[in-house]
């Protein structure tokens, strides 16, 4: 199981006296969705930084410990720590010492997932975003900065399945020779391919997947598709990626319920992903339909879907796929990090990867479709 260290309340700062002032902040450590609470001790390095990505300073840190039992550990930083004429910071939590990124591949799916604030200072109005920030890196030199949702909206966070995914997709890129990885993918993921992959991402969220894939791969069009309400997310996440040598990523709704927009449906895509949009069983018809309607127009394309089964009823997906003329070509099952050994039903959780094709695909070589 992945934990995320979640603020329950973002860090502000309270003035004690004329001479001292207390950054203060609550968080949580859970589950991607926050049904399980992390049960055991872990050390928490805390660290406040001067604003802005590119080489913060760092202004003050501070040692805390999550003991057994916790359901949230209250942040308290002394600003006397900090120079007095700097007022501006942001905060980092995180279970990894001295890491300002977490790793992100196959074989280093973090256990725990760090978490930085937005700015926040000592004007009143500061401190009260609602985004936080994920920061992985799947190669030295590139980061991908991912805003996620602080509330309730499961379509702005990120999720097991999104991880696992973008460090498998990255894996296969920078580092294909290692195991278990996908071998129909190796081909058109390769780092040397001349041609300009076309990809699409239903349920796209926060946009992790695809901006890591865009982030890694050179001449790479990535299409991040989602409902309305989570374009904002999507509009800033996009705005701060560094996509690779002659590679794009662009951004809009699309509703599984409606017919393909003509910009979509006049395009021909080699990869069409999906992660985690299983879990909700009544979306599931609306969800094939629209990966069929894709597949009519690019019947060469690899579909890739990535799920952390969460209940019996996402056997349907794979039953509708097969209905509608689908191939599995290839399935693995990437194994989540997990710190509690001891809890056996923690230590085989896993998401699975499943690579499907159209039957009425042509017949070509696995890695031309959709690269032109």
């Amino acid at each position: 199981m992945i934990y995320y260290i979640r603020f329950l309340k973002l860090p502000k700062i309270s003035t004690v006296d004329h001479a001292r002032s207390v950054v203060k902040a609550l968080i949580t450590v859970t589950s991607d969705l926050g049904e399980c609470i992390y049960p055991a001790d872990l050390s928490l390095w805390v660290t406040l930084f001067s604003p802005g990505d590119d080489q913060p300073a760092i202004l003050s840190t501070r040692d805390f410990v999550w003991k057994r039992g916790m359901r949230c550990l209250s942040i308290e930083i002394d600003q006397r720590q900090i120079p007095m004429a700097t007022w501006a910071a942001r905060m980092l939590v995180t279970a990894h010492r001295r890491a300002v990124v977490d790793a992100l591949s196959s074989a280093t799916i973090p256990d725990f997932v760090s978490a930085w604030s937005d700015s926040f200072d000592s004007d009143a109005t500061q401190g009260n975003s609602q985004w936080v920030m994920r920061r992985f890196e799947p190669r030295e030199g590139i980061v991908l900065n991912i805003r996620e949702d602080t509330g309730e909206s499961i379509a702005r966070h990120v999720w097991d399945g999104g991880i696992a995914l973008a460090a498998c997709l990255s894996s296969t890129m920078l580092q294909p020779l290692h195991k278990n990885l996908p071998e129909s993918l190796k081909p058109l993921l390769h780092l040397d391919q001349p041609e300009t992959l076309n990809v699409i991402e239903l349920g796209s969220g926060c946009g992790l997947v695809g901006i890591a894939l865009a982030s890694v791969r050179p001449k790479c069009r990535i299409l991040l598709t989602d409902l309305a309400d989570a374009m904002n997310i999507l509009d800033y996440n996009v705005s701060q990626s560094r996509p690779a040598l002659d590679s794009t990523i662009a951004h809009m709704v699309l509703d599984w319920d409606d017919e393909l927009p003509s910009s979509v449906a006049q395009e021909r895509y080699g990869l069409i992903v999906v992660s985690e949009c299983t879990y909700n069983e009544n979306s599931i018809p609306a969800l094939v339909r629209m990966l069929s309607a894709l597949a009519a127009r690019s019947p060469s394309a690899l579909v890739v879907v990535a799920t952390k089964v969460r209940h019996f009823s996402e056997a349907i997906f794979f039953i509708l796929m097969s209905d509608v003329g689908f191939i599995e070509i290839e399935q693995l099952s990437i194994p989540l990090s997990r710190p509690q050994k001891e809890n056996s039903e923690e230590m085989h959780e896993t998401v699975d990867v499943h690579i499907f094709r159209a039957a009425q695909a042509p017949d070509q070589p696995v890695g031309t479709p959709g690269i032109g």
